[in-house]
């Protein structure tokens, strides 16, 4: 009875999913070695999803083997293979993922020059808008870096709080014990017709002395 011919399944080679192409210009020197690395390099499984701005992307493969790679302990005649394909136990494969986001694309596409003010206060909006900060947040930050207390015994918030007042004239009250005390405080900012930036520039950034920025 005449033996059945193995079949073997068929892997594409990694050089017909990614193309020289679609390597950046920093890799031109090393493009043409690539290129004949990936068409001997072969896979199975390929796996994309890219979310809807284009700042991340995740990608799952496994690299194959022409063949299955054994490996022999010498003179034992004992193999073990190399992760073995649980698929075709005619090749080894070798399970990649890679997933990247960079969050300045999600604003490449959307970016409108022309409606851009190109101000201060522009660059500080898109700043928190492309490291994903919250105006909470950025004065949390300006308290810790730019705040210095003028009255022993007060915390850096309330003398934020003091600071906000003497600026503007206003009586804004917030328990510096409370959690949410640097949303309250963006709140209590709007509510007197002001901005968080433009308020924590005018305080510490135009000027080394809050009491001097203040006049």
């Amino acid at each position: 009875m005449p033996e059945t011919p193995t079949t073997y399944n068929y892997y594409p080679a990694l050089s017909g999913l990614i193309t020289l192409e679609d390597l950046p210009e920093i890799l031109d020197f090393i493009k043409g070695g690539l290129h004949e690395i990936f068409d001997k390099v072969y896979y199975k499984d390929f796996q994309s999803s890219r979310n809807v701005s284009g700042s991340g992307a995740f990608y799952s493969l496994d690299i194959v083997s022409r063949g299955r790679l054994d490996l022999e302990f010498p003179g034992t005649g004992i193999f073990i293979i190399l992760n073995p394909d649980y698929e075709d136990s005619t090749i080894s494969s070798f399970p990649v993922q890679l997933y990247w986001e960079w969050e300045i694309m999600r604003f490449v596409r959307y970016f409108n020059a022309n409606q851009f003010s190109f101000s201060v206060e522009g660059f500080y909006d898109l700043a928190l808008q492309i490291f994903n900060v919250s105006e909470a947040q950025s004065l949390e930050l300006a308290t810790s870096t730019f705040v210095a207390i003028s009255i022993p015994g007060i915390t850096k918030f309330q003398q934020l709080v003091n600071d906000i007042n003497a600026l503007y004239g206003s009586s804004i009250s917030i328990d510096e014990n409370s959690e949410t005390r640097y949303q309250q405080l963006v709140i209590e900012i709007n509510l007197i017709g002001q901005q968080v930036f433009p308020t924590v520039f005018t305080l510490y950034l135009f000027s080394n002395d809050p009491q001097t920025a203040k006049k």
